[in-house]
């Protein structure tokens, strides 16, 4: 055979190479493009993986709102429950239906779901009835298996497919390489072509992975703040309750919610909100591992964070919550506007004892209310009490509105006094309860159930008519002072009704004063100015209470002619051992007088407190010096006492301005 046969032969088969290596190459380009599609169909995961936690969201709000019975639990059940019917209609479309289609069990299991989930309507249309709860928390925990056998199996076969792809783009990687060297031998050329081939090749891995990696971390890790989720916080509560740990060991939950943190959102906006929470969130983390480096911090949503910390023997939970709490409470820079929240922590403890079927979350989260129920920045450690207590403010909210229309909350009056003079400046109503089985109950319990349920702008109303009319009682130059609440402020019958209750009683508008909170400036404080000015053009007074223990203060002066600014307690208290209080009242002092403002010092109980106050020349005084809250009709005997008594010490009193004696 010749040179040329051997040529030809040679020729023809380097052709059919290069055909088969051109078919092999188009080949393996189209299985990569399938594999990178099949990567990216994590929808299917995440889809199932939705219905999954809307439908544990919805069972949560169902039995917080059987514990708490409050409105937001309500309305949050309700809300889920659409979101939930949403959902598996959803999955009755795109590509969850072919995945349903695939086994008929499934299509036929959707179904029969849906008419479970449909038939809970009438159900959380009675929400409020005990028995409507507890069948719906029947019915979700029956449809819960289905929706996360459904769920799980969808999330089960998303991971397949993609850990499919993933090997697909691996073995097509190693064929091109394979490839890429053959056609090396046969030219530069073709060695070219493959070579950016297969660079493309490695952009669509990557990328395929990094999506991959990204949906996968998702899963498991909030969005915002980059904290595990519920998700990923349960299974890891329930590795660290396995039985490996020893029994000397506990684990603690704290829930955590932030206080204030609606009045920054809503006053700052929603990208200063987010901004606020990432940097809560990493405070948080860092105060946690303060203590263990495998403590962990997660978000369930909103302003709403959960901790779980290991408390080997004789660690103190408390302790934690308290330093994690500071933490949280320290001033934000958000832009130019310096901002602040607290945190209020439920705290839950298990140990290797416990009953595993113990739910330690829903116990953080009572203790959570209870905490959120006493004010800002409380930390409340769960026991058995707490469901005492927790029945007791049930209790009180099922009774507040009869209270109110029966008159069983009432107003007290507490005097104020003309720091200069000794003289009757003023009273200030307070509310207070008398309930017929629970005894007196305290403001400070009843007043913010009463917030939450919407009903304390009726009681203020109910307050405010009772002060103005008791006022007539009082010397006719006694000015009444009434607070108003958050939620009567943001009431756009504020002005008229005032005005109607004045009318109504005969009371003078110049003898009525207003106490407002600067958190009340914080939810629209353009709309409020706007009422507090009506009020004034009425001849209503106004008072900033509590001044300097709120957010940003010193705007609220600019803002706003205020006739009084009222100094809270709290300054008083140390006022004597703390020079740095004396100094922010001097400074109040000198604020109002360039203002034209009185100022009002709350907390006034020795004699040596007045001597400060006075020396200082704060103008009005209000505390047990002076006399404790008394009910209308015991107030012009206290008033006539402290006539007769002052008569001695100062002279008579000029008409109707009463002097008063301190008690010594």
């Amino acid at each position: 055979m010749g040179w040329i046969t051997r040529f030809r032969y040679l020729a023809g088969g380097t052709l059919i190479f290069l055909t088969v290596v051109a078919a092999s190459h188009f080949w393996s380009l189209e299985v990569s493009k399938n594999a990178a599609e099949r990567s990216l169909r994590l929808d299917l995961s995440w889809i199932g993986m939705h219905g999954r936690l809307e439908a544990t969201t919805l069972e949560k709000y169902v039995a917080r709102y059987a514990v708490s019975g409050t409105t937001q639990d309500r309305e949050n059940a309700r809300l889920y429950y659409q979101i939930l019917q949403g959902r598996l209609d959803m999955w009755d479309r795109g590509v969850f239906k072919k995945f349903l289609d695939s086994r008929p069990d499934r299509a036929a299991q959707l179904a029969q779901l849906k008419r479970r989930i449909d038939g809970l309507s009438n159900y959380f249309a009675s929400l409020e009835d005990p028995a409507a709860q507890r069948h719906i928390l029947a019915e979700l925990q029956t449809a819960r298996a289905a929706i996360d056998g459904i769920g799980g199996d969808a999330h089960t076969a998303g991971v397949i497919e993609s850990s499919r792809a993933y090997q697909d783009l691996r073995q097509n990687q190693r064929n091109q390489n394979l490839i890429f060297v053959l056609v090396l031998a046969v030219g530069s050329g073709l060695l070219a072509a493959i070579f950016f081939q297969n660079r493309s090749l490695q952009r669509a891995h990557r990328t395929a992975r990094a999506i991959a990696e990204r949906n996968g971390f998702l899963a498991r890790h909030d969005a915002l703040t980059k904290l595990p989720n519920r998700r990923a916080f349960v299974a890891s509560m329930k590795a660290m309750r396995g039985p490996a740990r020893s029994e000397e060991d506990h684990i603690g939950i704290l829930a955590i919610d932030l206080d204030g943190f609606k009045a920054v959102n809503d006053t700052l906006g929603h990208t200063a909100g987010d901004e606020l929470l990432k940097i809560v969130a990493d405070r948080l983390l860092r105060a946690a591992r303060k203590f263990d480096k495998n403590n962990i911090v997660s978000r369930f949503g909103g302003d709403e964070f959960v901790a779980l910390v290991n408390l080997p023997e004789g660690s103190c939970p408390v302790v934690i919550a308290e330093d994690i709490r500071r933490a949280v409470e320290e001033p934000v820079q958000l832009g130019k506007v310096p901002a602040s929240v607290a945190a209020s922590i439920g705290i839950a403890v298990s140990d290797i004892t416990d009953d595993p079927d113990r739910n330690l979350i829903l116990d953080a989260d009572l203790a959570l209310s209870v905490a959120k129920s006493r004010g800002k920045g409380q930390v409340v450690h769960f026991d058995r009490a707490l469901r005492n207590e927790i029945e007791r403010q049930r209790h009180i909210e099922r009774d507040l509105v009869t209270a109110i229309n029966a008159g069983q909350i009432f107003a007290n009056y507490q005097i104020q006094v003309d720091l200069a003079t000794g003289r009757l400046s003023g009273a200030e109503a307070l509310a207070r309860w008398r309930h017929p089985t629970l005894g007196d109950i305290s403001p400070v319990e009843f007043i913010p159930i009463a917030e939450s349920t919407g009903d304390i702008v009726e009681l203020g109303y109910s307050i405010l008519r009772q002060a103005c009319r008791d006022a007539l009682l009082f010397p006719d130059d006694i000015p009444v002072s009434v607070n108003l609440s958050v939620a009567q402020t943001m009431d756009d019958k504020l002005v008229s009704t005032v005005a109607t209750i004045l009318g109504e009683t005969g009371l003078p508008a110049s003898r009525l004063k207003l106490e407002v909170t600067e958190s009340v400036l914080m939810h629209d404080a353009e709309r409020v100015v706007v009422a507090l000015h009506e009020l004034q053009s009425i001849g209503v007074s106004i008072a900033l209470d509590d001044f300097g223990t709120g957010y940003s203060s010193l705007a609220y002066l600019r803002n706003f002619r205020w006739n009084e600014l009222k100094i809270d307690r709290s300054f008083v208290r140390s006022v004597l051992d703390e020079p740095l209080d004396l100094i922010i009242i001097r400074a109040v002092r000198m604020l109002a007088e360039e203002i034209g403002a009185k100022v009002i010092v709350e907390g006034v109980e020795t004699v040596e407190q007045e001597r400060i106050l006075k020396a200082v020349h704060c103008d009005i005084g209000q505390g047990f010096l002076y006399g404790r809250p008394v009910s209308a009709e015991d107030l012009p005997t206290t008033i006539l006492r402290a006539h007769a008594s002052a008569s001695l010490e100062y002279g008579p009193a000029p008409d109707s301005n009463v002097k008063l004696a301190r008690r010594h």
